[in-house]
């Protein structure tokens, strides 16, 4: 009657612990999840989806101003400019310029698709080569009625020169970066409005600079 009793139990407990591992396979399998995260050519991502841990992870942040971070965001519903995060106590120019380095607002670069499942991750990378500037000469042989009788006439092709873009008025900078003279005035105005640029990457913030060009110009920023 013992030796029942004991069996029975035994059964008992392998089907509990059978249920339990099948239970738990489901569960597992429906919590995977998967989101798109947006970045620019750069690798940086939108501040306004970034999580609390994203955040807090950029040197100099730290968990308790990265949640400042993250309710302010929240609060303002979102921000089109890194610009407005000098706002939150703890922020300078210093912190604002690491965070620029991860993250980006308001703007709508190329996309990289990263799947995310728990336990596990599968990302998936476009990146995005840097433009090189290439200046080419041509050479143009025009000859003359007398085949005896040739001239040679070279064109230059107009070079961009460095220059920096905290002191340069608005000719200067379309002399020397080879810009319009509306995307010149943008960058001075952006210049007046954030009393000075402390990184290159800033003028991105000006409507009229777009990614490609930034590549473009950026061996030739100063600050």
């Amino acid at each position: 009657m013992l030796l029942f009793a004991v069996t029975a139990l035994m059964v008992g407990l392998f089907v509990v612990y059978m249920y339990t591992q099948h239970h738990s396979y489901f569960t597992d399998r429906s919590s995977i999840t998967t989101t798109t995260v947006v970045t620019d050519s750069f690798g940086r991502i939108d501040i306004n989806n970034a999580t609390v841990r994203q955040i807090s992870d950029i040197s100099g942040i730290g968990r308790k101003l990265g949640q400042s971070i993250f309710d302010y965001i929240k609060m303002k519903e979102g921000i089109s400019s890194m610009d407005e995060l000098l706002n939150v106590d703890g922020i300078g120019e210093a912190k604002l310029d690491k965070l620029c380095e991860k993250f980006y607002a308001g703007k709508s670069p190329a996309v990289t698709s990263l799947s995310t499942l728990t336990g596990q991750s599968h990302t998936t990378t476009t990146s995005t080569t840097p433009i090189s500037t290439t200046t080419s000469v041509q050479t143009t042989t025009v000859t003359t009625p007398k085949p005896t009788n040739t001239t040679t006439t070279t064109t230059h092709q107009p070079q961009r020169h460095s220059v920096n873009i905290n002191t340069a008025d608005a000719d200067e900078l379309c002399r020397c970066l080879l810009i319009d003279y509306e995307q010149a005035n943008d960058i001075v105005n952006l210049r007046k409005q954030i009393s000075g640029f402390t990184n290159k990457l800033e003028i991105l913030y000006c409507e009229s600079i777009s990614d490609a060009l930034y590549l473009e110009l950026e061996p030739y920023l100063e600050v």
